[in-house]
């Protein structure tokens, strides 16, 4: 994501042809029934710098907005953020190349439903939601399944829609993290919230960020995802 407000990371055109085939957002993939109108506003705290893993990736959307390939500096993280003046610490990004603005501002809550559930709901396993690295990876992971997954596109971190600029973004153990959430998810799917921005644009010029979120699922969830993170933890050791 790109951060507004906070000193605004670098966007690059880079080269390159629009995909002809029509894209799918993940709003338009996910999404199954209105539930209301809420606020958010971003946690300062969220936004310290060692919370942060830093890289570039490149997002293809092919559309009128974005008609070629564009390169990103990117911040990726767990978010913490104000819903109606409650905080809510399981949030994540959908989109690279919106910024978050300090807000309170104005969404659309919407009931999801789709691998990127699957995703979403392992920020509250306990084991790494406060593991910065594992907390990047999930990030990229998501942006995996945003962008490609949704149009028809295998899981690879270097091609397609959504790739690193190049295999040394990041850092290793965020992207380890994010190849392994990736085949975690494959055939899983899982309700969530997404949060719409507003189709207005602010007065910075630019439109908000769109958030997913965890909602409460079985019980039995948790333990599973748990005894996969164990048995990675034990093959890195």
């Amino acid at each position: 994501m790109m951060i507004r407000s906070m000193g605004v990371l670098a966007l690059i055109s880079v080269a390159g042809v629009a995909a002809a085939a029509p894209y799918v957002s993940l709003f338009e993939q996910d999404v199954k029934s209105y539930l209301k109108d809420v606020t958010i506003e971003r946690d300062g705290p969220t936004f310290a710098a060692t919370d942060w893993v830093y890289g570039r990736v490149i997002v293809d959307e092919g559309d009128t907005t974005s008609p070629a390939p564009q390169d990103y500096l990117t911040q990726v993280a767990r978010l913490k953020a104000l819903e109606d003046g409650v905080l809510n610490t399981n949030f994540l990004c959908v989109e690279v190349n919106q910024g978050l603005v300090p807000g309170p501002v104005p969404y659309s809550k919407f009931y999801a439903h789709g691998r990127a559930g699957y995703l979403v709901n392992l920020v509250r396993d306990p084991m790494l939601r406060d593991d910065r690295d594992a907390m990047a990876g999930l990030q990229l992971a998501l942006w995996e399944v945003a962008y490609d997954d949704t149009n028809g596109n295998p899981d690879n971190l270097l091609s397609d829609r959504f790739r690193l600029y190049s295999s040394g973004q990041f850092n290793a153990t965020a992207r380890g993290w994010a190849n392994t959430f990736l085949s975690w998810s494959v055939g899983q799917s899982a309700g969530y919230y997404y949060y719409k921005s507003p189709s207005v644009r602010d007065n910075q010029g630019v439109a908000h960020q769109d958030l997913v979120s965890t909602v409460p699922s079985p019980a039995a969830f948790l333990p599973f995802a748990v005894g996969l993170v164990s048995a990675m933890r034990r093959r890195r050791k």
